[in-house]
């Protein structure tokens, strides 16, 4: 089998056999039919994929000035320190409903927002975003008009078919010379003018259906509808450069995820998933499709993590939220933070930032009765150990039995077994572990091979327990060294497993709040956001 070799820092091979490898070039272009390119990691967000709050889910068409500047304000108080560094203006500026209510007469359109939402245009919040430590980022539709607007009576040559529809009436030919060196150019020029440092590209798809619908009307007839939309994503890309951040709004049909994953930075996989089953259809199965493409190409972007009460119960809540974190994807607050209950606050700081974690990292299963396991291995200096995610996507009691082998490939040893939404140790299990699931329960694993000494079993900061905070972890001379990058006034939680002949001498910084089965728990306040060190003596 194959396995990592911490010391070595690579992949190995273990066991006796004949083998052979076998070098396969160009897979994604001649297998999979799809243009390559690596992900770039000097996009806007950097290394990481962006986590930060959008006005659509949360408040719909009662997006403004406000409610942007309120929810900034409360991600500012509340989770900049843990990790989120963005917020998304969504479509309200341009927008104001749903098919007839997509026509418009009052002047709104590429060109001019919504004075009645955003009195003081989208610099001055964009500039309150950024005061307030994030970057600001913007929605853009610029394929089409709510009306007959002054730049298409000026280019009539430009318009391709009038039909409306949920994004407006009049749709851009985007093969045109005067869309393509004119339009884009002034419209994408705002994105600028207006302060913001990524982009959600959306009506793609349905810019494309059109596009194909009236193919016969278009200047280049040449082209096919996959290569007019590529070259104007690239024409877009070019104007906007190539490391702004470029999340493209598709999923409405499955192709359309992969037509540009070569130049977006990012691709939305599925439609909208405000309800349970959306949420399983639409981002679920979804991200289980594409996610061999995910941090390889472009990030998955499962849309929205939704938590309030509205559409979860507590346990769907969390689901939801841990689903998108273990699977390292971009994590949009989907909701009014000001209105959010305290405990549902909370799930956000547990599964923020988001971490770079790939395809290699992960094994995911469907077993039967639609029970969802998601295996993470987590390899770092100080400790090789998994986070097990056992997720009940159906809606009834079910019963699972998580074989540490066969399901989590683990080898034939005892490991320490931590429920981490429970805060609950379960102790110690050798082939696997029998689990009761509530209706859309997840249960959270940590899976930590036992040694003959005192060692972490989990801790409170991140649902990886350990993998995002701890920068050092190490057993000497009885004393156990740890350094932890924690936040201002978060409670941190230290789960540590004290075998028969140890004790604590002096838990240093840490108060030993229980001790139970073998396992203390450890609690310590920092005062401010900072890397800590401890050392407890036995």
């Amino acid at each position: 089998h194959i396995g990592f070799d911490n010391e070595k820092n690579l992949y190995t091979l273990h066991g006796k056999c004949d083998f052979c490898f076998e070098y396969v070039t160009d897979i994604y272009k001649n297998e999979f039919k799809i243009n390559y390119a690596p992900i770039n990691k000097n996009n806007t967000f950097g290394n990481l994929p962006p986590v930060g709050w959008m006005s659509w889910y949360a408040v719909k068409f009662d997006a403004s000035e406000k409610t942007v500047t309120d929810n900034a304000v409360f991600q500012s108080e509340h989770l900049r320190d843990f990790g989120a560094n963005t917020v998304w203006v969504d479509w309200e500026w341009y927008h104001k409903g749903f098919d007839e209510e997509s026509v418009r007469d009052d002047g709104v359109d590429t060109f001019n927002i919504d004075k009645t939402k955003y009195p003081n245009g989208l610099k001055v919040v964009s500039d309150k975003i950024r005061e307030l430590g994030f970057i600001p980022s913007l929605w853009i539709g610029f394929t089409n008009e709510t009306f007959e607007n002054d730049y298409i009576k000026e280019h009539p040559e430009v318009l391709l078919a009038v039909e409306q529809s949920w994004v407006g009436t009049y749709f851009y030919d985007i093969t045109h010379p005067t869309y393509l060196n004119d339009y884009l150019p002034k419209a994408l020029s705002q994105v600028d003018k207006w302060g913001y440092e990524a982009v959600k590209f959306d009506t793609l798809p349905i810019c494309m259906e059109r596009t194909e619908a009236y193919h016969e009307r278009l200047y280049d007839k040449s082209v096919t509808t996959h290569k007019a939309y590529r070259n104007m994503i690239a024409r877009t890309r070019e104007i906007l450069g190539k490391d702004r951040y470029m999340l493209s709004c598709a999923g409405d049909k499955k192709s359309d995820v992969l037509w540009a994953a070569d130049i977006f930075d990012a691709a939305r996989i599925g439609l909208d998933i405000f309800k349970w089953q959306e949420f399983i259809d639409n981002c679920v199965y979804r991200t289980m499709e594409f996610y061999p493409v995910h941090n390889i190409m472009m990030y998955n972007d499962p849309d929205n993590v939704v938590i309030r009460d509205e559409f979860n119960t507590m346990d769907q809540a969390v689901s939801r939220a841990t689903f998108v974190a273990l699977l390292g994807m971009p994590i949009t607050f989907g909701d009014n933070l000001p209105d959010l209950q305290e405990e549902r606050v909370e799930i956000l700081k547990r599964i923020i930032p988001a971490l770079d974690i790939k395809p290699k990292d992960i094994e995911a299963k469907v077993i039967k009765e639609d029970i969802l396991v998601t295996n993470l291995n987590i390899n770092k200096d100080w400790e090789n150990y998994n986070v097990v995610s056992v997720f009940n996507t159906t809606e009834d009691n079910k019963k699972y039995y998580l074989d540490f082998g066969n399901t989590c490939e683990l080898s034939d040893e005892e490991y320490h077994i931590y429920d981490f939404w429970h805060g609950e140790y379960l102790g110690m299990y050798k082939e696997g572990i029998h689990l009761n699931l509530k209706p859309c329960e997840t249960r959270l694993l940590s899976v930590r091979k036992a040694v003959s000494t005192p060692q972490v079993v989990s801790t409170s900061r991140h649902i990886t327990q350990g993998a995002l905070e701890i920068e050092k972890l190490e057993f000497a001379n009885k004393t156990l060294s740890m350094e932890c990058n924690l936040v201002a006034n978060d409670l941190y939680r230290v789960s540590l497993y004290v075998p028969d002949g140890y004790a604590i001498a002096d838990a240093g910084k840490f108060e030993v709040v229980s001790f139970q089965n073998n396992v203390a728990v450890l609690e310590f306040v920092p005062t401010k956001t900072d890397k800590y060190s401890f050392k407890i003596e036995f």
